[in-house]
């Protein structure tokens, strides 16, 4: 029964991993939401910002892939980066108006497809699957912390 279910469950893991979700504007999929969700409040020259070294942390990315992105919405004129004036080790990377829109946008788009995916689930569905997803989550990050043991 044991090999069935790591079957089965590898199988799941797979299909999830084949369903592209819509990007929600020009150029935002999940993780460039986050990015941009997570230095919406930056600006240059505030105490509270969230600088590039805080931002492979907060979401569970690779500090190649934030550079990645970075240099992708820096290109689409989507954010700008400016050193720390007082700590010149750090980079405050701060939205531009275009920034702002298109966040907005996908903000919006993004809210319409949650919508739609938890009114096929339902309730109490959409509650016993994040239950389930946390705790796979609690697991895999236990399992990664202490290597399997």
């Amino acid at each position: 029964m044991e090999s069935v279910l790591k079957q089965q469950l590898v199988e799941m893991l797979g299909r999830l991993e084949r369903i592209s979700l819509p990007e929600f504007c020009a150029d935002v999929d999940l993780t460039t939401l986050g990015f941009m969700r997570s230095i919406a409040h930056n600006f240059a020259g505030g105490d509270d910002n969230v600088y590039m070294a805080d931002l492979p942390g907060r979401l569970h990315v690779s500090k190649a892939s934030i550079s990645q992105i970075a240099s992708l919405l820096e290109s689409k004129g989507y954010v700008e980066r400016e050193i720390n004036k007082t700590n010149r080790r750090q980079i405050t990377i701060t939205l531009t108006n275009a920034g702002q829109e298109a966040l907005s946008k996908a903000e919006g788009d993004f809210n319409k497809l949650l919508d739609d995916f938890l009114d096929r689930l339902g309730d109490d569905d959409a509650k016993e699957a994040l239950r389930l997803f946390q705790r796979f989550a609690e697991i895999m990050e236990q399992i990664s912390i202490t290597g399997g043991n």
